[in-house]
């Protein structure tokens, strides 16, 4: 009889190991490191790896193989595919040195890892970000760049992905390494129903983004419940999927309407603690993820914090009913601490909860990803995110030649004197409320917009005090009068006295 143990074994992937006789160590067989290692001797990748998987094969069902047989194992596997001396035609005579980047002013080797993650994130795939790494590479050593800047290489490598792969992926490129430039913090909501892969999805999205921050709404609640007794707020107590439980022996449909409210009122009470950790983060000018079920448009995201943050929304679904119960069963799985029982007895509610949720999405224009396919699914948040933020910051997909995008150009806008007084005929508004002006929204949308006291708390600054504040001068240093006597082009000395009329 065969025990569980035994089983288990028989199923387990067998591990080989390479060993060194000069050294006598042991290291796992890895075809990534044989084919960078033939890569090096001059293949192609899609040739290198072939090879290195032809190897694999012929040595899976041993435990250890040492690096000579290893070594005769790959010349011969080389010699059958492509015949005798592929890698002498394939080596360059001379390998030229390594090109290096300068960080910060520190030289660094040139990365291939690094790169290929900022590609991947850039929307291509696993194998094809890895191939072009190696020919940008190539094409930077047969160019002779042994050295270049961060900077510089992020241009080239942007126009190499205009000239292979089109202007979208390569405006993505521009705009992920570009994101740190934003003047404004990001905060990026997704939202779905439970077990449609929140979490997952956004903590394989955060190292992308260069976000390092998540923050769940079970947790923010999970903080709320403790200040608030369940006889204060009862709907705090109770999971996002057993709202309304008081009403399961009632009609379906009026079941169904009493957990949609139920639901809804647990949101409307969460999204009061997300929008404290948003303007927290917002505060400190830190980039987040608020993840969860809560986020339920219209409560997220927050209109009146467009103008000092990058608010982005999607919405996840797990459209087909047995891959999203299946993904229960995986949760259990791999986690041992959360049964899969308890989601799946109420299942039904879960798929309600998402027919809302997708119901408010679809009124409110949220952008909608279905997570059946995981690579598919990081892939298509990735495009989702980059054109929501490339449509509130245009510049930031685009090349800029040889301008340095790290120091974008300034532009301070000094609108002395624009308030007024409410004006009966415009429905006792100001002039300025009742105006349209694209311009200036723009402006505040896409800048940086605060409050603050240049001469000292309470006092109204007039032109003199506050221009000179902002230009960092002591605001009480020169009034009106000398200012404007400068202006015009008037000398002053010791015992002149200069003021300033108004000819009205």
């Amino acid at each position: 009889m065969t025990s569980s143990g035994d089983r288990e074994s028989e199923h387990k992937p067998r591990r080989l190991s390479v060993y060194h006789p000069a050294s006598g160590t042991r290291q796992p067989f890895l075809r990534g490191i044989v084919t960078h290692d033939l890569v090096q001797r001059g293949l192609s990748f899609d040739d290198a790896y072939a090879t290195a998987r032809a190897v694999r094969d012929q040595i899976a069902h041993r435990d250890e193989i040492s690096t000579p047989e290893l070594r005769e194992l790959i010349e011969q596997s080389l010699e059958e595919t492509f015949g005798r001396g592929i890698l002498a035609d394939a080596v360059p005579p001379v390998q030229p040195p390594d090109v290096r980047v300068t960080y910060n002013g520190e030289a660094q080797p040139f990365s291939r890892g690094l790169l290929a993650h900022s590609l991947y994130a850039a929307g291509l795939g696993h194998d094809r970000a890895y191939r072009h790494v190696l020919d940008i590479q190539q094409e930077l050593r047969r160019n002779g760049v042994a050295r270049l800047e961060s900077r510089e290489l992020s241009r080239f490598v942007a126009d190499f992905l205009e000239r292979s792969e089109g202007p979208k992926v390569a405006g993505r490129y521009r705009l992920l390494r570009r994101i740190r430039q934003l003047p404004r913090p990001l905060v990026f909501y997704v939202a779905g129903a439970t077990g449609t892969g929140k979490s997952t999805l956004s903590l394989d999205l955060a190292p992308l983004l260069r976000i390092y921050r998540i923050n769940s709404t079970d947790t923010i609640r999970q903080v709320m419940r403790m200040v608030f007794a369940p006889a204060m707020l009862p709907s705090l107590h109770r999971s996002s999927f057993e709202a309304g439980d008081e009403a399961r022996e009632r009609p379906e449909s009026e079941r169904r309407r009493l957990f949609d409210a139920a639901f809804e009122e647990q949101s409307v009470r969460v999204c009061v603690g997300v929008r404290a950790v948003v303007e927290r983060a917002i505060a400190e000018n830190l980039s987040i993820f608020v993840e969860g079920v809560h986020l339920l448009p219209p409560l997220v995201p927050f209109p009146d914090l467009d103008p000092v943050a990058y608010q982005v929304m999607i919405m996840l679904a797990t459209l087909d009913d047995e891959v999203h119960r299946s993904h229960f069963l995986a949760r259990a799985n791999l986690n041992r601490g959360r049964r899969s029982e308890r989601y799946l007895e109420n299942f039904r509610a879960i798929r309600w909860q998402q027919e809302l949720l997708l119901q408010r999405a679809e009124e409110h224009e949220i952008p909608l990803l279905d997570t059946t396919d995981r690579e598919q699914s990081i892939q298509g948040a990735i495009q989702i995110f980059t054109g929501a933020i490339e449509r509130q910051v245009p510049w930031l997909a685009k090349a800029l030649d040889d301008e340095p995008w790290e120091q974008p150009p300034l532009l301070v806008l000094v609108i002395d004197g624009l308030g007024d007084l409410p004006v009966a005929s415009l429905g006792q508004r100001s002039p300025l409320e009742a105006a349209e002006l694209p311009t200036l929204d723009r402006l505040a949308r896409e800048g940086i917009v605060g409050l603050a006291d240049p001469v000292a708390p309470g006092v109204v600054p007039d032109t003199a005090s506050g221009t000179l504040a902002i230009f960092g001068q002591v605001p009480q240093a020169m009034k009106r009068g000398p200012i404007e006597a400068i202006g015009v082009g008037l000398e002053l000395g010791k015992n002149h006295v200069a003021l300033r009329g108004n000819l009205a």
